[in-house]
């Protein structure tokens, strides 16, 4: 309760320093409103892990974006229910707009909406998800409605891109990178390695 109404990256910077007063931690609390920032934001990074809320789609393509330009991998990691998804984009290879369906190098400064199919951010809807949850599920991605999200889904999402950059660092298996993607629910107890340019087609779309 003593963090309410408090920065999101300063508590973090002063957990992490409690646990390792050592650690070298570099935060920023001006965010990423254009290209330029996002590059400036990664500049010193070796891997870049977005686990932005919903509904960022657009500092994600930035995101992304200067990751390429850096020669950096850029993971999406997102939590879904009690569950988690995981796309580890390569910098020579697919990029976020592709993987998204979206058009590719669009001016986002111009463009008030982007129209993303439904099931390029969620490619599997838990099974504990009811159809009539589709239209909070609209909202949330319109931003219109705070994410509703579960300690478990969020932890999972945290494991599970931690294990994948590990593995990048030192190299113990293949990288799967886009447009494959990893997805993990605990509940559902389903594991699934999926291909993006395999997903059944969705006339459901999401406006950001």
């Amino acid at each position: 309760m003593n963090t309410l109404d408090q920065n999101k990256a300063e508590v973090v910077y002063q957990q992490l320093k409690d646990i390792n007063p050592d650690a070298e931690i570099i935060y920023d609390k001006v965010g990423i409103s254009d290209e330029s920032s996002a590059n400036k934001f990664i500049h010193d990074a070796d891997m870049i892990i977005d686990e932005m809320d919903f509904g960022m789609f657009k500092q994600s393509i930035r995101l992304q974006r200067a990751a390429r330009q850096q020669n950096k991998y850029y993971f999406f990691s997102s939590a879904i229910g009690y569950g988690a998804l995981i796309a580890i984009f390569d910098p020579k290879g697919l990029t976020l707009e592709e993987f998204d369906g979206i058009p590719a190098n669009a001016n986002l400064d111009s463009v008030e909406k982007l129209r993303i199919p439904l099931e390029r951010v969620m490619p599997f809807v838990p099974a504990y998800i009811k159809l009539a949850a589709r239209e909070v599920l609209q909202e949330v991605y319109a931003g219109k409605r705070a994410v509703p999200t579960s300690s478990v889904g969020v932890g999972l999402t945290s494991i599970l891109t931690a294990n994948e950059a590990i593995n990048i660092l030192l190299k113990k298996k293949e990288i799967t990178v886009a447009p494959r993607y990893l997805y993990l629910d605990l509940m559902d107890q389903r594991f699934i390695v999926g291909n993006m340019q395999t997903a059944n087609p969705s006339n459901d779309t999401f406006q950001i």
